[in-house]
């Protein structure tokens, strides 16, 4: 009965401690998600806005030039499949899941101190 409660102080003593340091650690990866996601979402809005301008540069420059021409409607549907297969790929790099799971070092520390607790309380 004694080694019971002795592993129940140990145990909740370690909890407690434990406790603060997940908090601090969640805390930080929280500030590297959110410094990720600005980051990536400065990019995206920079990368819209060039992208519109820069598109909308060639279109003029290619129905200029073809507008007098017998290729008119060549040229613009030319634009439009060219349109379509630029911004199915936009879609496709945009909606790919992120490279790192967020808060993995604190799953993967939880589950070692699930395990440690788990090899505490069968002792």
């Amino acid at each position: 009965m004694f080694s019971g409660l002795r592993n129940l102080k140990t145990v909740s003593s370690i909890l407690l401690e434990r406790m603060e340091l997940y908090c601090k650690l969640m805390s930080v990866e929280a500030e590297i998600a959110k410094a990720r996601l600005a980051r990536r979402a400065l990019w995206a809005v920079l990368g819209i806005v060039f992208a519109i301008f820069t598109l909308g540069m060639i279109h003029a420059l290619l129905i200029g030039v073809f507008w007098y021409s017998e290729y008119r409607l060549w040229a613009i549907l030319a634009i439009l499949i060219i349109d379509g297969a630029l911004a199915g790929t936009g879609f496709y790099l945009a909606l790919k899941p992120a490279e790192q799971e967020a808060f993995a070092v604190s799953k993967e520390q939880l589950a070692k101190d699930i395990e440690f607790v788990r090899n505490v309380r069968d002792e």
